[in-house]
């Protein structure tokens, strides 16, 4: 999967919608669970940075530069039927919680 440059609140909503729908209708919600509640945080500092522009442009991309690869590694590899799921979704907690911890 490529994703595009650049995070968007819209964005952020249709795709965390998307996550909500597909995880109580699969036998494996855990990767889309913990995906959309990521989403949802992010979602949330958007609104809470400034309700009218968003983050700055700093913060959106350090957000980006932290998480994207990690992100990308855990789309490629569900879409690659890959068997280290949770090791993807530990990598991408992991990188959420340092960036977060780094922006405060």
């Amino acid at each position: 999967m490529q994703l595009s440059r650049g995070s968007y609140p819209d964005n952020l909503d249709r795709v965390i919608v998307l996550t909500e729908e597909y995880a109580w209708q699969t036998d494996r919600p855990l990767g889309l669970f913990v995906l959309g509640r990521i989403l949802r945080l992010l979602e949330r500092l958007w609104d809470l940075e400034d309700e009218q522009f968003g983050p700055s442009r700093e913060v959106a991309e350090t957000m980006e530069q932290a998480l994207m690869p990690a992100l990308a590694t855990y789309l490629d590899g569900e879409a690659a039927g890959g068997d280290d799921e949770y090791e993807r979704l530990n990598t991408l907690v992991r990188a959420f919680l340092a960036w977060e911890a780094q922006r405060r």
